[in-house]
């Protein structure tokens, strides 16, 4: 966490005597931690307000979360889609484990993949 910025005197600080500083607080880590807790609470099913149906699965999310993360959520759940309103959407077109990969990476900003580094490197590509 860091703050920057130049130091400001307030009018009414320095009236009273105290000086008052205006700048930037930041975190490098908030972004991360925030994604974080939206995927813990979603693993837990906590204030998921949507369910998706996918290939035979329900996964509980967060609409804002899938809207901020591409144009195509966006579109499904604004105003203008009847979709928007119900409690379940069935999404077509893509394999529940698949779905799931790409819900994972929503909601971490990254994906584990099934092999490890010697499977990769063991692999006969001829």
């Amino acid at each position: 966490m860091s703050c920057a910025g130049p130091s400001l005197s307030h009018p009414q600080c320095s009236a009273a005597g105290a000086e008052s500083h205006r700048g930037i607080l930041s975190s490098d880590r908030h972004a991360g931690l925030l994604l974080a807790q939206m995927n813990k609470m979603r693993l837990q099913s906590d204030f998921c307000d949507v369910r998706l149906l996918v290939g035979g699965r329900v996964f509980g999310v967060h609409k804002l979360v899938l809207a901020a993360s591409g144009p195509y959520f966006a579109a499904l759940f604004s105003g203008a889609m009847s979709e928007a309103h119900e409690e379940e959407v069935r999404i077509v077109g893509v394999e529940a484990d698949v779905f799931e990969i790409l819900l994972e990476f929503i909601y971490t900003g990254m994906h584990v993949f099934g092999c490890t580094i010697n499977q990769i490197s063991n692999r006969d590509y001829n």
